[in-house]
């Protein structure tokens, strides 16, 4: 029991990642199409709001302000 544990361990170490890499949908969001939430000069009336945004290639971060 313990040769195949080490051996699953093994595998599922040097099992490539790059398999798994996800590459982002960089299309337009069409209207009301999921996208940027809230739009921009967007007035929310729900208490929490919501905020989505898509991934964006290359981003290493975002900043979310909130007024």
């Amino acid at each position: 029991m313990r040769r195949f544990l080490f051996v699953l361990i093994l595998a599922t170490l040097g099992f490539p990642q790059s398999l798994f890499a996800l590459e982002p949908d960089e299309t337009p969001a069409r209207p009301g199409e999921w996208g940027f939430r809230p739009s921009g000069g967007e007035t929310v009336t729900m208490n929490p709001p919501g905020f989505s945004w898509r991934p964006m290639r290359g981003a290493t971060g975002y900043d979310l302000q909130v007024s």
